[in-house]
C-alpha cells in the first residue's frame, strides 16, 4: 500500500548556540512536547466535512469568477495526459522540502518552499508581532487548499460540472493547553471541520460520490487522519565551529 500523503517525514534543525549538548537536548524535548503541528501530525485526527450543494446559485454568490467549467474540462485532459506520462517514466517517489528560518529582532519565521516564500508569526500572547498567519492557521489553510484542489481534480475525472467551489476549514486552538487544570487539553488544532460550498447542475448523488472520492484521494486530509511517524535531528553549528578550531 503506497500512502497518498507525504510520509517518511523528517525534520532537521540547525542552530548556533553556546549551550552544551545536554541543554540543547532538553530544549528539543521541550519543543517536541509543546509544538502544536508536531502533535497534530503524530496523533490521529477526526475531521468532519460537509458539502453544501447549490443548484440554482450563480458563481458570483460563492465569489467565483467565470470560466470554472472550461477550466475543469482542460484540467481533466491535462491531468490524464500528465499522469500517464509520469507513470510511463516510472513514477518514482520524490522528496519535497520546506525550510523555515527565524529572523532576528522579530522572531518571525520565513518559510521557503522552492522559489516561494511565506511569513509566519504569532500573536502578542506568544510574544509575536502578528506579521503573518500562525502555524496552526497555515495548517488549516493547507487543508483547505488541498481539499479544494482535489475537488477540482475529482470533478474533472468524474465529469461532474462545477460552476463555483469554495472551502472553509476551521478548528479550535486552546492556549490553556498544558496548564494546571488543562493537562488533557490538546495543544494542537482540534475539532477540525470543513464546509465545501459548490454550485453545480449535477445531482445530489453525483455530488455525494464526488465528496467520497475527494476524501479518499486528498493527501493532506489523509495525512491528518494519521498518526504519522516524524523523526528529527538537531545540530549546533557553533559546536561544529569550536570542534574545527
Amino acid at each position: 500500500h503506497i500512502p497518498r500523503y507525504p510520509h517518511d517525514i523528517h525534520y532537521h534543525v540547525s542552530l548556533e548556540s553556546p549551550a552544551d549538548d545536554e541543554a540543547l537536548a532538553e530544549l528539543r524535548r521541550q519543543v517536541e512536547a509543546v509544538c502544536p503541528i508536531l502533535h497534530l501530525l503524530r496523533q490521529p485526527q477526526t475531521i468532519t466535512g460537509t458539502v453544501n450543494h447549490r443548484r440554482e446559485e450563480s458563481p458570483a454568490v460563492l465569489g467565483a469568477g467565470p470560466g470554472l467549467p472550461e477550466y475543469l474540462e482542460e484540467k481533466g485532459r491535462k491531468t490524464r495526459l500528465n499522469r500517464e506520462a509520469l507513470l510511463r517514466d516510472g513514477g518514482s517517489p520524490r522528496e519535497i522540502v520546506a525550510h523555515a528560518s527565524a529572523r532576528g529582532r522579530s522572531g518571525v519565521r520565513r518559510i521557503r518552499i522552492r522559489e516561494f516564500q511565506q511569513l509566519s508569526d504569532s500573536g502578542p500572547e506568544f510574544a509575536g508581532y502578528d506579521l503573518g498567519p500562525t502555524s496552526p492557521e497555515l495548517q488549516l489553510g493547507v487543508l483547505a487548499s488541498c481539499l479544494t484542489h482535489v475537488f477540482l481534480i475529482q470533478a474533472a475525472t468524474l465529469g461532474v460540472a462545477l460552476t463555483a467551489l469554495e472551502t472553509e476549514v476551521s478548528g479550535i486552538i486552546d492556549p490553556r493547553a498544558g496548564r494546571s487544570g488543562h493537562e488533557a487539553t490538546p495543544r494542537h488544532p482540534h475539532d477540525i471541520r470543513y464546509v465545501v460550498n459548490v454550485a453545480s447542475s449535477a445531482t445530489d448523488e453525483a455530488i455525494a460520490e464526488l465528496h467520497a472520492a475527494v476524501e479518499v484521494a486528498c493527501p493532506i486530509f489523509n495525512l491528518l487522519l494519521g498518526p504519522q511517524v516524524i523523526e528529527g535531528e538537531l545540530h549546533n553549528l557553533a559546536a561544529a565551529v569550536r570542534a574545527a578550531a
